[in-house]
């Protein structure tokens, strides 16, 4: 005998073999039992979950000559052999997808009227009904609406949406659930014990139950793949991943690893070799986006996570309010890389820009410093312009100062200063920068109160700025705010009170850093006027009869 396939030599064949379905399951039964069928119904479910499997069962059991009490068919008598083997006149399979004209349907409403040869019914099956034309669906209405006594129509379609109206008005609607991973995961245990098959490890059934996303059928088509490229009964993760075109776990881990440890250069190297090993990145970062989700879902409430793969100094780095930070930007931008002209590229640049997260959280846009190889003959370039140049006018240079949000002054001259809020946040980021970061998109709503004991300090966010607020008040981060505050002001813990919240839409609020940059705004506005009032620049501009267009201040110098 031939092969058969895992999902067609698992296929349900009674009831109770339906998993995860038992609430259609049940229903169906009692309807058997109690005689109270209806005259059509539709069944609705995504691919590979057991609609038309379900809907054969049913027809068997509606026919069946030796119906057990609970309403399984027996599988022995006539009519379900018939059924089995595709023989049977009063059962009729159809494909919505292939018999879909106006002609495919009054061909069958014409069989309809004829009596079944044996048995109270004739079943008709329509499998994807939703593809059926619209003069298709309007020519079986008014058999569908009233149709003999001796026929039941049972319709089968992953797009209900698609159905008129006036046809889902007619039908016993049944929505099948998507299997659940551990649904799948003793699926593929049950089937693999009973095929005598085993497992390196439980990460392969987990793998396989995961990558099916909710579908028994797919699952074990996987399965299959994975099994046809197997030298042995023992299936090892290693022909898993070969398989089904994934990374391996270790490549997972370290890809994760050089994230969360901001290592812009190892992140490059891993998915280059990625691509180099002909594995499908979208399927990489997959992979990558379930271990970060996975990692999330296992944080207790004492911040504590249970991870055998990771080394013990790497998930210590990071908090919650991180992970979840990098996995909604991951979500977010891998949605878009794959949709650029370059897929590939974007989707590398994606992982390299969330390992420097923290350059772009602190808005460091310090210039690049570009290496040119310089020749022998530009040299002498060089060398033959200074000759020749004329004798420059003299202009004074004038140096331009601009202050960053991380470095308005040292901590040491603030120390020397009036304690105020303004103070303070310069005397943390040289403390504790990461705090500083998160604190400078916020402010205080009373400064005037810094420095007061017996008092609340509010720092108000706005709701933009949302992913600030809660990294300050996660874990011990709100803590080590307080600490700094009273080191600051030379007080004890208990004699003031931080309170942290999200303010109002229409709140003035400005933030620390929207400050600065208004304040460098300014200077850079002033200086620019002043350039142009420059005596020295206005005699040229009358010298040449020129206009000046644009000023480009220098802030390196």
């Amino acid at each position: 005998m031939s092969y058969q396939v895992l999902a067609l030599k698992w296929r349900p064949k009674l009831f109770k073999d339906a998993v995860g379905q038992d609430h259609i399951t049940k229903t169906l039964k009692n309807s058997i039992i109690n005689n109270k069928i209806g005259h059509a119904y539709l069944l609705t479910g995504t691919r590979g979950i057991g609609k038309t499997t379900v809907a054969r069962i049913f027809a068997k059991a509606i026919r069946c000559e030796n119906r057990a009490a609970d309403g399984e068919p027996c599988l022995t008598c006539q009519s379900c052999l018939s059924i089995d083997s595709a023989q049977s006149l009063d059962y009729l399979e159809i494909d919505g997808a292939s018999n879909n004209s106006v002609d495919d349907i009054r061909e069958l409403i014409e069989n309809v009227q004829y009596l079944p040869t044996s048995g109270q019914y004739k079943v008709y099956i329509i499998d994807e009904v939703h593809m059926l034309t619209v003069n298709a669906f309007n020519a079986l209405l008014k058999t569908l609406e009233e149709p003999p006594k001796h026929v039941i129509f049972i319709f089968a379609t992953t797009d209900p949406q698609k159905l008129l109206g006036t046809v889902l008005s007619r039908c016993l609607r049944f929505d099948f659930k998507n299997a659940s991973e551990q649904e799948l995961i003793d699926h593929v245990k049950m089937v693999a014990k009973s095929e005598n098959l085993t497992f390196e490890n439980d990460n392969v059934p987990k793998e396989l139950a995961r990558q099916a996303r909710g579908s028994f059928r797919d699952a074990l088509s996987l399965f299959d793949q994975v099994i046809s490229l197997s030298t042995s009964s023992h299936i090892t993760e290693e022909t898993l991943y070969m398989s089904l075109g994934m990374a391996d776990s270790k490549s997972v881990i370290k890809m994760l690893t050089a994230i969360l440890l901001k290592d812009k250069n190892k992140v490059k190297q891993i998915f280059n070799q990625i691509i180099q090993d002909n594995i499908d990145f979208k399927n990489f970062s997959m992979q990558i986006l379930s271990k970060l989700y996975d990692i999330i879902c296992s944080v207790n409430e004492d911040q504590q996570v249970e991870d055998e793969e990771f080394q013990l100094e790497v998930l210590t780095k990071v908090s919650l309010t991180e992970l979840m930070w990098i996995y909604e930007s991951l979500f977010k931008d891998l949605d878009w890389s794959f949709k650029t002209f370059e897929p590939q590229k974007a989707t590398s640049f994606v992982f390299m820009k969330t390992a420097l997260r923290e350059m772009i959280l602190l808005q460091n846009n310090t210039a690049l410093d570009l290496k040119k190889k310089e020749s022998k003959e530009s040299k002498l370039d060089e060398i033959k312009e200074e000759l020749v140049a004329p004798e420059p006018i003299l202009i004074p240079k004038v140096k331009v100062e601009v202050s960053t949000p991380t470095q308005i002054q040292t901590s040491e001259n603030v120390a020397q200063e009036e304690k105020t809020w303004t103070n303070f946040q310069t005397y943390l980021f040289d403390k504790d920068r990461i705090v500083g970061v998160n604190l400078e998109r916020g402010n205080m709503l009373n400064p005037d109160d810094f420095g007061k004991k017996d008092c609340v300090y509010e720092i108000g966010f706005k709701e933009e700025c949302k992913i600030f607020y809660d990294y300050l008040i996660d874990g011990n981060n709100a803590f080590r705010l307080k600490q700094q505050v009273c080191d600051y002001l030379g007080f004890e813990l208990d004699d003031v009170e931080i309170n942290i919240k999200v303010v109002d839409e229409g709140s003035n609020l400005v933030s620390c850093v929207d400050i600065v940059k208004q304040n460098e705004a300014d200077k850079e506005e002033e200086l620019k006027q002043s350039l142009l009032n420059n005596k020295y620049i206005k005699n040229a501009q009358q010298l040449f009869s020129a206009e000046i267009n644009k000023v480009v201040l220098n802030k390196n110098e």
